[in-house]
């Protein structure tokens, strides 16, 4: 399967990514959550995969609680951010250039993960399929996959949205309104 391009308005925006999703991602109490996970369900977390990892901030959590972990992105500009933010940590993960229908790695992995919305951007079924028999094949025999989906509505259904959807944010004097699903609550969820 040929690379995807990265899309305009996702490169246009890189440059403030970290800053605006500050605003509505907790990435601590998503580590702590995917560790939750790993213990409950694995004998032992020694690798991760971030699927989607955009500047890394789940990869270098995790990594400085010990398993290696690679992050993959299709967003040069984001890894390379990444990668300059992370050039004093002590736990670095490697950050990989790739498309998630099509990861450049052949290693096995006991944790793969795809956070925030990151499976929703797959628009295709085929792009989708892709991308999962991909993690599939990087999968440790044991390990665990997990990930959260949300559902676009197509604007012909008029469907009727949870209050809260909607939230706006200033970011370097720009005004911006982001919607996603303030009802997960990392600290709460449980891993099942």
């Amino acid at each position: 399967m040929r690379r995807r391009p990265m899309p305009a308005e996702w490169t246009s925006l890189a440059h403030l990514f970290d800053e605006i999703n500050t605003h509505f991602i907790d990435y601590e109490a998503q580590v702590d959550f995917l560790l939750r996970c790993a213990d409950r369900l694995l004998p032992r977390l020694r690798s991760a995969l971030d699927l989607g990892c955009g500047t890394g901030r789940h990869a270098a959590l995790l990594a400085e609680r010990g398993p290696r972990v690679v992050g993959v992105d299709l967003s040069r500009r984001l890894l390379r951010q990444g990668r300059k933010a992370m050039r004093t940590a002590t736990a670095r993960p490697l950050l990989v250039c790739g498309d998630l229908a099509a990861i450049p790695l052949n290693a096995r992995f006991d944790l793969i993960y795809a956070l925030n919305f990151v499976v929703s951007f797959l628009h295709t079924n085929e792009t989708l399929l892709s991308a999962l028999a991909e993690a599939r094949r990087l999968l440790s025999p044991q390990g665990v996959f997990v990930l959260d989906y949300h559902y676009y509505f197509p604007p012909e259904q008029d469907v009727k949205l949870r209050s809260g959807w909607e939230e706006e944010c200033v970011v370097r004097g720009r005004r911006l309104i982001v919607t996603h699903d303030p009802t997960v609550d990392w600290n709460t969820q449980l891993c099942t």
